[in-house]
């Protein structure tokens, strides 16, 4: 009798992918529990229950986004060579863009500012650990190559600045990710690799 009314786990997943395309389509204000249950099927009563508010639904979406995303990037950064790692890590927002293209537009839109209202909620500090433990991953990389302040900076230049930046521009304007922009991509990624090989 407990079970009744509470959501089956894909019914959750049709409720995140419901909130995620509305804010991608049409803005995070558009997302409303009226209109994630049209679009996801479940019930106004049924979102309710499992998240409480409109805006964990949006928070979750955006969360489960991130963890898609950052675990995999996170074990490559973890790489004990610098050119595997910083390449690596710029192939995983690459590969992550491509292969789960609404996730990764997600967070190229919206910055958790977007999502939360509520900037002291546990989902807030959560979301804050996220960019947190890849500033911790940049500092970690660059110390185990014997670099200073400068290589952190290169570091995330080339992974986040050029990938990362690359990679939002093309999600926004909803571009294709070729071979060869992947190609150029990491020749730019490359070339700032050097540059902290010659420090």
């Amino acid at each position: 009798m407990g079970w009744v009314g509470r959501p089956r786990r894909h019914d959750t997943e049709a409720m995140l992918d419901a909130a995620r395309s509305i804010a991608l389509e049409r803005g995070a204000r558009a997302v409303t529990v009226d209109a994630i249950a049209a679009l996801s099927g479940a019930s106004v009563g049924s979102l309710y229950n499992r998240f409480g508010s409109r805006d964990k639904i949006l928070t979750a979406a955006w969360q489960r986004a991130l963890e898609r995303f950052q675990e995999p990037f996170l074990d490559q950064l973890r790489r004990d060579d610098l050119n595997e790692a910083a390449l690596g890590a710029a192939r995983w927002i690459m590969e992550f863009a491509r292969n789960q293209p609404d996730d990764a537009r997600l967070l190229a839109a919206f910055r958790p500012a977007d999502v939360l209202t509520d900037p002291n909620a546990p989902a807030a500090r959560r979301l804050a650990s996220g960019n947190a433990a890849i500033r911790d991953a940049l500092r970690r990389l660059a110390e185990r190559t014997g670099g200073d302040d400068r290589a952190r900076e290169l570091l995330s230049l080339a992974i986040i600045d050029i990938a990362g930046g690359a990679i939002r521009r093309r999600l926004l304007n909803r571009a294709p990710i070729s071979a060869a922009f992947e190609a150029d991509v990491l020749a730019a990624v490359g070339a700032v690799l050097d540059r902290i090989a010659l420090s």
